[in-house]
C-alpha cells in the first residue's frame, strides 16, 4: 500500500514524474531505438561494434561527469540541472535524425559527438535527481523514498523497450522512437520548471561551503567509501555486458518482432510496480546492508538462469528471460533504494557529491562490460549474461564482506573529516 507519509511531502510526486519521464526517455533511445537504428539493415546498417562505440561514449560521458555535477549542484542548487539537462536531450536525438544516411560511416563521428552530449546530460540529471528526493523526505523515509525514485528508473527501463517498438511498429518507421524519447525528455524539463520554485530543496544550498570541483575533492569522497566503490564496479560491469545487445539477443535467438520482445519486459514492470514500496520498506526494516546483499543474490539468480541457456536447451526460451527479469527487477528494487540511502546519509551536506562519485564508478563499469559483452556477443549471444552473471555473482559476495557500517555512525564520522 502506498502510504500518504512519503508521497504526501512536497513535490515528491513531481520528482517521480520527472524520473519516470526521462528514463522512459533514456531507454526508448538508448536501449530501443540506437540498437536497431544502427544496425538492422532497414537502418543504418553498422556493425555491432559501432553500436559499443556510441554506448561506451554515452556512458563514459556520464560516469566522469556525474561527480563533477553533483558537486556543482551541491553548490549551485538542483534545480539549474533537472531543467538543463532534459532540454539538451531533446534536441539530441533529432540531430541524429537529421544526419543523411548518404553519409555512410562518415555520421559515426557526429553520433558519437551526440552521444557524448547525451551522457553529459544524464551525468547532469541523476545525481541532481537522486539528492533532491533524499533531500525531501525525513531520514527514516529516504529508503522509501528511494525505492519510488527506483521504480520510476527501473519501470522507464522496462516500460521503454515495448513503447518504442510499438510506436516503430505502428509508425512503419525506426525514426518514430527518436522523436518519442526527445517529447519524453522536454516532459521532464517542463515539470522541473513547473515545481521548481515551490520546492526549496532545489534552491541554492545555505547550510555548507564547498570548493571548487577538482580531483583532490573528487578523492575525498572517493576514500572515505572504497568498499562500497569497488562493490559498484564489479556489479555494473556486470550490468554492462548485455546492456546494449539484449534486444539484439532476443530478437536473434528467439526471432521475435520488436513489439514481442517488449512485452517480455512486462512481467518485470508488473513485479516492480507490485513490489517497489514493499521491499524498499522491507530493506529499511532489514537494514540497509541487508538489503543491499540479499538483492544482489537475487539478481545474480535472475541472470544465471538466462546465462545457463548457453549449455542447457531447455533455458533458451522467451519465458526463462521474462522469469530471469522479474527475478533482476525484484533484486534490485530491494538492493538499490538501501545502496542510495547508504550513500546520501555518508555525509548530508555533500550528498550529491557522494552520489555522483558512486554513479561515476558504476558507470565506469558498465562502460567496460558494454565494450567487452558488444565483442563477446559477436561470439555467442550468450557470453555477454554468463559475463554478467558471474559479474553481479562476485559483486554479492564482496558485499557480504565490504559493505560499509550502518549510515548513523558513517554519517558522523565523515562529516568530522569535512
Amino acid at each position: 500500500m502506498l502510504k500518504g507519509a512519503v508521497l504526501r511531502k512536497p513535490g515528491i510526486i513531481s520528482l517521480l514524474a520527472m524520473a519516470l519521464f526521462a528514463e522512459l526517455g533514456v531507454a526508448v533511445l538508448n536501449v530501443s531505438a540506437m540498437p536497431v537504428y544502427l544496425t538492422a539493415p532497414d537502418g543504418r546498417g553498422f556493425k555491432t561494434g559501432w553500436l559499443g562505440l556510441v554506448m561506451t561514449v554515452f556512458l563514459l560521458s556520464e560516469a566522469m561527469l556525474k561527480w563533477f555535477f553533483g558537486h556543482l549542484a551541491d553548490k549551485h542548487g538542483r534545480l539549474i540541472f533537472l531543467i538543463s539537462a532534459p532540454l539538451l536531450w531533446t534536441i539530441t536525438p533529432l540531430l541524429i535524425l537529421a544526419i543523411p544516411y548518404s553519409w555512410g560511416l562518415m555520421a559515426i563521428p557526429i553520433i558519437t559527438i551526440l552521444s557524448l552530449v547525451n551522457g553529459m546530460a544524464a551525468a547532469m540529471l541523476w545525481p541532481s535527481l537522486y539528492a533532491a528526493v533524499a533531500e525531501s523526505v525525513d531520514e527514516t523515509q529516504k529508503g522509501e523514498a528511494l525505492s519510488l525514485l527506483n521504480v520510476c528508473f527501473m519501470l522507464g527501463l522496462a516500460l521503454g523497450l515495448p513503447i518504442g517498438g510499438v510506436v516503430n511498429s505502428v509508425a512503419r518507421s525506426l525514426d518514430a522512437s527518436f522523436y518519442l524519447a526527445s517529447a519524453l525528455f522536454l516532459c521532464t524539463a517542463v515539470t522541473a520548471m513547473i515545481i521548481g520554485p515551490k520546492l526549496s530543496c532545489l534552491s541554492r544550498p545555505d547550510h555548507a561551503e564547498h570548493g571548487e570541483p577538482n580531483l583532490k575533492e573528487m578523492w575525498t569522497c572517493a576514500r572515505a567509501m572504497p568498499s562500497v566503490l569497488g562493490t559498484a564496479f564489479v556489479t555494473f560491469l556486470g550490468v554492462g555486458f548485455p546492456m546494449t545487445i539484449i534486444k539484439l539477443f532476443a530478437l536473434q535467438q528467439y526471432g521475435l518482432t520488436e513489439a514481442k520482445f517488449g512485452s517480455l519486459t512486462l512481467p518485470a514492470a508488473l513485479a516492480m510496480a507490485v513490489f517497489s514500496v514493499p521491499l524498499g520498506r522491507r530493506g529499511e526494516k532489514l537494514g540497509r546492508q541487508r538489503a543491499v546483499r540479499i538483492g544482489l543474490w537475487l539478481c545474480a539468480v535472475g541472470v544465471w538462469s538466462v546465462a545457463v541457456g548457453g549449455w542447457i536447451a531447455a533455458f533458451r526460451n522467451p519465458a526463462v528471460l521474462a522469469v530471469g527479469g522479474v527475478l533482476v527487477g525484484i533484486g534490485f528494487l530491494l538492493a538499490l533504494p538501501a545502496w542510495y540511502a547508504s550513500v546520501s546519509a555518508m555525509n548530508p551536506s555533500r550528498s550529491g557529491s557522494y552520489l555522483g562519485t558512486v554513479m561515476a564508478v558504476q558507470g565506469i563499469g558498465a562502460i567496460v562490460g558494454i565494450a567487452v559483452g558488444s565483442y563477446l556477443f559477436q561470439i555467442d549471444g550468450y557470453l555477454p549474461f554468463l559475463g554478467c552473471a558471474i559479474a553481479v555473482t562476485t559483486g554479492a559476495l564482496m558485499s557480504m564482506f565490504t559493505l560499509p557500517s550502518p549510515p548513523s555512525r558513517i554519517q558522523s564520522d565523515e562529516s568530522a573529516r569535512f
